[in-house]
């Protein structure tokens, strides 16, 4: 991904990354055992890779299981977009637009994500203390007291779909295999009774994100 300009869209940077290229090659595999990623609506459908249904398809749907696939999907990734979040919040440099090379900016991310998985999984008491969650890069006081603006994630799931040319017959047999598979989490879910809790259990902490009461 970092070998990408930043204007490149999501999926095109996935398309041509060597991940793509062995999720590809390994696709019946992962498909027999049960494993795929998951992503969000930029990214196309396939066995490998589980995307929300659109918002045309949660609309027509009358029994709401695709609404339902879609908040647990999402549920599931929430953890990645908070790790997105620590990483940019630990390194002051990724607060701004990077105005370097490509190259060097490439080398930067990837300084930045190793030096924070290390830090994480040695958990050095010192470091620790150095970047405290509760101390470090939370604000002083509640800025929207004074701005009236309203506190939202760092990270948003508001993707756009990439269009792209017409798909080549792999990549069609990849969608629709994607769409089976999809779907048959869709009716196990529905199986199971499971749905988006009701809005009348949803709060917002100060930061935007969204938690339930018990």
């Amino acid at each position: 991904y970092t070998s990408n300009k930043g204007s490149t869209h999501d999926s095109v940077a996935f398309t041509n990354s060597r991940l793509y290229s062995l999720l590809t090659e390994k696709a019946a595999l992962l498909e027999d055992k049960g494993f795929y990623l998951l992503g969000d609506s930029a990214y196309n459908l396939t066995p490998f890779l589980l995307v929300p249904y659109s918002t045309d398809e949660v609309r027509d749907d009358s029994s709401n299981m695709c609404d339902a696939f879609n908040f647990f999907l999402s549920s599931s990734r929430i953890y990645i977009e908070c790790a997105f979040g620590e990483v940019v919040m630990r390194w002051g440099i990724l607060w701004r637009t990077l105005h370097f090379d490509l190259s060097k900016c490439q080398r930067i991310v990837q300084v930045c994500m190793l030096l924070h998985n290390h830090i994480k999984d040695e958990s050095d008491t010192e470091c620790n203390s150095i970047f405290n969650e509760d101390s470090d890069w939370r604000p002083a006081r509640d800025s929207s007291a004074t701005s009236g603006e309203r506190a939202f994630p760092l990270v948003t799931d508001n993707n756009e779909q990439y269009g792209g040319g017409r798909p080549s017959a792999a990549q069609e047999r990849n969608r629709l295999r994607g769409q089976l598979l999809r779907r048959s989490i869709t009716v196990m879910l529905q199986l199971q009774g499971l749905q988006r809790p009701l809005h009348s259990g949803m709060r917002y902490n100060q930061y935007g994100h969204i938690f339930f009461d018990g």
